[in-house]
Parts: C-alpha cells; sequence; structure tokens
C-alpha cells in the first residue's frame, strides 16, 4: 500500500524470489555421541560440548584416536535415492590437521580436507570437494556427488597425510567437528541444525529491487 493525496505516489518495486526449500537428512547434527555410529568397535573417544563452535555456542564436539591400528570416526545410516547430494561438515584441527569425508562407509567415495592449509585433495571420481574458512580456525568442509540407489552410509573420520581410512595412530591425534550436513543438490546450503528428526528449511521470500519508479 502506498498512500496518496493528490499527486501520484511511487516507491521502488520489488520482486519476490522465494529461496530454494532444502532439508538437512542428518539426526543429531551437533552431536556425535547419539545417532552417530563408530566405524569399528569403538576405537575412537567422542566428546560432546568440548570447544566452542563456530556459532560461538559450546557445541562443537571432539573425535580423538587411541593406540591403535583402526578408523577414528563416525557415520550414520541413510539410503541413498538417485540424485546429486552434498554431504559437509564443520572441522578444526585440534593435534591432527587431516579430516576425510565420504558419501560411503563400504568403499571411499569423498575427499580429503587440510585444516591447517584450508586445501581439498584426493576426490575420488565424481566427486567434487570445496573448504570454506568461516574463522577461529575452523572450516566448512563438503562434497558432492551424484549417487546411484544404494544404503552406504556418509562419514568423516580423522586421516593422514595419505587418506588412509585406517592407521597406525599414537592415540594423541584429535580434532573437532560440529554441524554436520547431509541434503539432495550439488552444492552445500545454509546450515540448519537437527535433533531427532531431519529439518526441514521453509521458503522464505526475498525481495529484490527490480526497478526504480
Amino acid at each position: 500500500y502506498i498512500k496518496t493525496t493528490s499527486v501520484a505516489a511511487s516507491l521502488p518495486r520489488f520482486t519476490h524470489d522465494p529461496t530454494p526449500e532444502f532439508t538437512n537428512l542428518l539426526l543429531q547434527s551437533e552431536d556425535i555421541t547419539t545417532t552417530w555410529v563408530q566405524l569399528f568397535s569403538p576405537k575412537a573417544t567422542l566428546t560432546a560440548n568440548d570447544t566452542t563452535a563456530p556459532d560461538g555456542s559450546l557445541t562443537a564436539d571432539k573425535i580423538a584416536a587411541t593406540n591403535d591400528t583402526s578408523g577414528f570416526g563416525v557415520y550414520q545410516g541413510y539410503t541413498f535415492g538417485a540424485g546429486p547430494y552434498t554431504f559437509s561438515v564443520y572441522a578444526k584441527e585440534g593435534t591432527e590437521k587431516y579430516l576425510a569425508l565420504d558419501f560411503s562407509n563400504v568403499n571411499v567415495q569423498g575427499a580429503l580436507f587440510d585444516l591447517n592449509a584450508g586445501t581439498a585433495s584426493d576426490e575420488t571420481s565424481g566427486v567434487t570437494a570445496t573448504i570454506t574458512s568461516v574463522g577461529s580456525g575452523w572450516y566448512r568442509c563438503s562434497i558432492s556427488k551424484t549417487m546411484a540407489s544404494s544404503s552406504v552410509f556418509p562419514e568423516f573420520y580423522i586421516s593422514n597425510a595419505s587418506r588412509d581410512r585406517t592407521f597406525a595412530a599414537a592415540g594423541t591425534e584429535d580434532l573437532y567437528v560440529w554441524g554436520a550436513q547431509l541434503e539432495t543438490g550439488s552444492v552445500a546450503s545454509a546450515y540448519l541444525p537437527t535433533t531427532t528428526v531431519a529439518a526441514h528449511s521453509a521458503r522464505e521470500p526475498l525481495g529484490l529491487l527490480i526497478e526504480e519508479a
């Protein structure tokens, strides 16, 4: 509504372009001590709410290796439909700087992230990896891939320069994670936290100036 008197009045005209809807398909996105499953019989030490997360809350978790030859990380059960997916997590180096993300807990379908240099490498066939600094040593790491229909579960874990899923750990290696997200599509959307159910982002119209009257 534009109020008028004896002459016509006008204001800048807006069009409304809704932001895309998306769903974070993972549960307990900020607590890997709950719904998440360790790669092998518990070999890692998982500590909830161990340090400050990118949003300033005390909700980031720590993954620490034990003195063993094993894999040190977590996965969550999900059955993929055919199509593009993006899997992301915020991560920060501790005593270890290498984090790996995979779409599959059966075979390697992902990439390696260096949380000190801020780089992604070793993408497997069909995978696109990105890493973005969000401040205070935190990075958002993501992988995207067109998946076939399958029950191979997304996972992340401490790795090394050789991108090994299992290795002989000294028991001193650790890093921090927060805000895991799995969604359909080929890019990571804004982070949407979850607890016991998946979270859905509704469309929110954006006012876009297209004309000065």
